[in-house]
Order: structure tokens, then C-alpha cells, then sequence
């Protein structure tokens, strides 16, 4: 196999490779073998045909058409390490290509073969300067608010409950059977026996929970309401209903009281008063606040460099293709833990709704592909004119980190063109990410 020609066009780097009469033989020998094994002829053993007489008698265009495959999957493996392609590697962004086509399929008698397979390149457009990204303050500093908040929740979370022979007052959590009715006919999910409800906690449309205070245990009452006009079902929007009202129990909330020995019951280390818990807690939520700030930032950083990607860039659909496909991969992996056929994943998931097509599948992948690809060649031109780049330890880092999740030795990852060479890429990526990050989050803040 060599490489004949190479075209650097707007889109795509094109090779062309020639196999020789003897590869390509090989390839069409080993078909023709396949199909001869079960081919039976007088005087002939089943699989010992001799090759000649059995491309006679079986079917040389399949052998042909699966021939041209297999070839095709080994230049695919092979062309990556070849040096006219690792000298174009920079300007490649996926090194599986967009098109792979032989050039001369059409005879099966042809001793050789030529194949012309292309791969996406990195689009060139211009980026905002990074002082220019702006995106919305973010509340990035937790307050007085915040934290006497999350005390009232623990302080909930450790409430007990008293049963009580008397009249139900806000704040009690009754225990109720009801039934509703709009034009006194019942409406489907109007109805639950047994249900805890705390009065006051609004969780009941318009005054339903007020008009239970002052009734006992074993009283019935008639509660009239009226659904909001937005509700949530269209057919119960902005109508008057009655509710049979049936209390079972009234139950009287407990609050605790935040003091020391509250704090000490909540086992906290090297945390035993008010004080000490107020100011664990402040630490905490600023951890989960500077997560989601970061997690903020992050996606509308994400929003701006897809923006910065012109509207009439048109990016190869192949390209498409092969991110939309590996996102399924990754997709059916997450879900059912394998990769398996498409329309049986479909089926899995779908469960014979209809709510999910493979068709649906694709396109909504194939769209996510596309925002993933502008964000890529957005991070691409960043890392030009900021002149980022990885080193040899930024790489080292990644692969260490990769061999010891997958099991695989380091000089293997090394070795292997392709893989180094997609290593070092996400390595920049991530690298020219949180550069930008860090810098629009200086103006965010």
C-alpha cells in the first residue's frame, strides 16, 4: 500500500492510497477462501477447492464488495502512521475519515485497487478577543440568607411529631382521606386516603389547608376551592371544586431548638456550638456554590464560543456522522452498559411507546454533534491566538490517568499514533477551556 496524492482542500484533506496486485490479491484470496469453504464439487472435499476452479463456481462480485471492505478498514488503521498523514495530523480534527470510496470498484476483475479516503479539517474563522466574552454576574458568595436557610431545613429534617386531642392549627400535619368533585362529578386524581398533609405549607391549591384548622380527629368537612388558571390540567383550569374532607389524625410538629446540644447531636467533627456550626455550614455551601458557579460558567462559556462559529460554516455531514455516532455509543453504554444494534437499543428504551424513533435518535445526536464540533474549532482557533499548548507533561498527566482507568500499559498508549494523537488533543482542549474559563469568571464574579 502507498499513498499516491494528497489534496489539502478548504474542508477536508484527501489521500489517495494504492494497494498492489499481491495486497490486493490478499485480500480477495482470503473472500474467495471464505466462500469457497462450504462449496461442493465432485471430486473436491468441502473447503478444498482449489481457488481457481472455485471462482467459477461461486459469487465474485460479493467476494469482491467484501474484499473492498476489509481493505478499507486496513488502510483506515494503516494510513494513520504513515508520515504524509502524521504531517497533515494538526489540521485533521477526527482521524476517522469522512469518506472512504475505492475509485475503481466497479470491474471485479481489476488486479488493483485505489481508495480515496478524506478526512474533516479544522475550520479557520476569527474569535473574539477573550477580554470581549462576557457573560451575566453570578452570585458567587454565600450570604447571612443562605445559611439561615439551610439551619431551618436541618432543623425540619429533625422534627418530631406529637399526636394531639384537639383542634388542627397551622404548622400541625394532619392526617386526611379526601375526594373532590368539579360539577359534583369526581375528577381522576382527586382522590387519596391516608394522606399527610402540613397545614400551612401551601402544597394544596388556593385555602384548602386553612379551612381544615380547627377541625379534630373524626370530623368531615366540605372544602371549597378553585384551581388556579394555570393549572397543570387543562380540564380543572380556573374551576370550582369540593373536596369531602375525612380527619383521621392531628399530629403537632415539634420543632428542635438551635443551641449547642442540637449541634452536638448532629455529630459533626470538631463542630459543638452555634457558632462553630454556622461557620461549617457557610464553608460547605460556599463548596457547593463555587460548583455550581463553575458548572454556570462553564455552559455559558459554552454558549458563546458555539456563537462565535459563522452561521454559513457548513460542516461536513461525515463528520457529523461519526461524533453523532460515537455520542450513541457512549449513550447505550450509560444506559444499558454495552453497545448493541441501534434499532434494538431503540426498542429497549422506547418500549414499544412510539415516543422514540431511530430516526429521532440520530437527528437529536446528530445535533448535539454540531454544537460539540463548533465548540471544538472554537477552542482550536483560541489555542492559535493565545498561543496555547500542551506539554509533554500536561500529556503524561492524561495518559498516566487513562492507563490506569483502562487497564493499559503507558507505552502502549504512546505507540499508538492515533490514540497519542487524541490524547493530546482533548489534553489542549481542556487546556484552552479553562484558560477561557478562568478568564471570563474573573468578570462573572
Amino acid at each position: 500500500m502507498k499513498i499516491t496524492s494528497v489534496k489539502n482542500e478548504k474542508e477536508l484533506v484527501s489521500f489517495e492510497i494504492d494497494l498492489s496486485e499481491k495486497k490486493w490479491n490478499e485480500f480477495l484470496d482470503k473472500e474467495i477462501l471464505k466462500a469457497s469453504k462450504n462449496l461442493k464439487m465432485p471430486g473436491y472435499r468441502p473447503g478444498k477447492v482449489p481457488l481457481e476452479i472455485a471462482k467459477k463456481n461461486i459469487n465474485m462480485p460479493v467476494c469482491f464488495v467484501n474484499a473492498l471492505s476489509s481493505a478499507r478498514e486496513r488502510i483506515e488503521d494503516w494510513i494513520i502512521d504513515q508520515d504524509e498523514f502524521k504531517k497533515m495530523a494538526d489540521e485533521i480534527c477526527d482521524f476517522d475519515p469522512v469518506t472512504s470510496k475505492p475509485n475503481n470498484s466497479n470491474n471485479v476483475l481489476n488486479k488493483t485497487v485505489s481508495f480515496t479516503m478524506s478526512f474533516g479539517k479544522y475550520p479557520e474563522f476569527k474569535v473574539k478577543n477573550v477580554k470581549d466574552i462576557k457573560i451575566e454576574k453570578i452570585e458567587s458568595k454565600v450570604n447571612k440568607q443562605m445559611v439561615d436557610q439551610a439551619i431551618e431545613k436541618e432543623l425540619a429534617k429533625n422534627e418530631t411529631m406529637s399526636v394531639k386531642e384537639r383542634a388542627a392549627k397551622l404548622n400541625d400535619i394532619v392526617i386526611i382521606d379526601f375526594k373532590g368533585y368539579v360539577d359534583n362529578v369526581a375528577f381522576e386524581g382527586g382522590e387519596a386516603k391516608n394522606y399527610e398533609l402540613k397545614l400551612g405549607s401551601k402544597s394544596f391549591i388556593d385555602n384548602f389547608e386553612e379551612q381544615l384548622v380547627g377541625l379534630k380527629a373524626g370530623d368531615k368537612k366540605d372544602v371549597n376551592v378553585t384551581f388556579p388558571k394555570d393549572y397543570h390540567v387543562a380540564n380543572l383550569k380556573g374551576k370550582k371544586a369540593k373536596f369531602e374532607v375525612t380527619v383521621h389524625v392531628v399530629n403537632e410538629v415539634e420543632t428542635p431548638k438551635l443551641d449547642d446540644e442540637f449541634v452536638k447531636s448532629l455529630n459533626l467533627k470538631n463542630v459543638n456550638t452555634v457558632a462553630e456550626y454556622k461557620k461549617h455550614l457557610e464553608a460547605e455551601l460556599q463548596k457547593q456554590l463555587d460548583g455550581t458557579v463553575d458548572n454556570q460558567i462553564q455552559s455559558a462559556l459554552y454558549t458563546e464560543l458555539n456563537k462565535m462559529v459563522p452561521s454559513d460554516l457548513k460542516i461536513h455531514e461525515g463528520l457529523v456522522n461519526n461524533v453523532a455516532e460515537i455520542f450513541i455509543s457512549r449513550l447505550m453504554i450509560s444506559l444499558i452498559g454495552k453497545v448493541v444494534n441501534i434499532d434494538e437499543f431503540v426498542k429497549m428504551i422506547d418500549g414499544g411507546r412510539g415516543a422514540l424513533t431511530k430516526e429521532k435518535l440520530i437527528e437529536e445526536e446528530k445535533n448535539q454533534a454540531r454544537e460539540y464540533l463548533k465548540v471544538k474549532f472554537a477552542l482550536k482557533q483560541y489555542s492559535k491566538v493565545e498561543k496555547i499548548s500542551v506539554s509533554n507533561e500536561d500529556i503524561e498527566k492524561e495518559i498516566k490517568e487513562i492507563a490506569a482507568n483502562s487497564n493499559t500499559k503507558e507505552k502502549e498508549i504512546k505507540e499508538d499514533f492515533a490514540v497519542y494523537s487524541s490524547i493530546k488533543r482533548e489534553a489542549l482542549d481542556k487546556k484552552v477551556f479553562e484558560y477561557l474559563k478562568n478568564q471570563v469568571a474573573k468578570a462573572a464574579k
